[in-house]
């Protein structure tokens, strides 16, 4: 009986461990930003460091391309990829795929060096549950750039949960 409350105990406690390590969308994603360097010319890719990827997996292909081509596989301490390999005035669709025990995390970017802006691409209302605006402002502010970046102006609505 005695190595019964043993086993049970220790079970609880491997639960217990468990349930403290929430996921968060930072599980599924990779926090992907690009700097262009004109003069070399080159592409960086970088995101944070994340200590439980298993690695991570470069891929680029043009905007009208249907398959990707993988351009590097980077060890698990890997923060950034610079790509060399560009042109300037060429538009270059990036993956970035991030793996992990049990999950694969993926990023898209959309970089190019001295790329005309195309032109007004309409509105886009973004609506926010109030609850959110706060905790969140970060990641919405970060989305609203990405939109005008894009062509697109954004207009951002706050609203309660119970409005209609």
């Amino acid at each position: 009986m005695k190595i019964l409350h043993v086993f049970s105990l220790l079970l609880c406690l491997h639960w217990n461990a468990q349930i403290g390590k929430a996921q968060t969308t930072r599980d599924y994603a990779v926090e992907l930003k690009v700097k262009v360097n004109a003069l070399k010319p080159a592409i960086l890719l970088y995101w944070p460091m994340d200590t439980t990827a298993t690695q991570y997996t470069i891929h680029r292909k043009l905007p009208n391309d249907l398959q990707w081509q993988q351009l590097a596989t980077l060890g698990k301490t890997a923060a950034d990829f610079e790509d060399t390999l560009v042109q300037v005035s060429v538009v270059y669709e990036y993956q970035v795929l991030k793996n992990k025990p049990k999950i694969t995390a993926a990023a898209y970017a959309y970089a190019g060096i001295k790329i005309t802006q195309e032109e007004h691409k309409g509105k886009m209302l973004l609506i926010v549950d109030s609850n959110f605006m706060h905790p969140l402002q970060e990641e919405i502010s970060r989305f609203v750039e990405d939109l005008k970046l894009e062509g697109w102006e954004a207009l951002v609505m706050t609203v309660q949960r119970s409005d209609d």
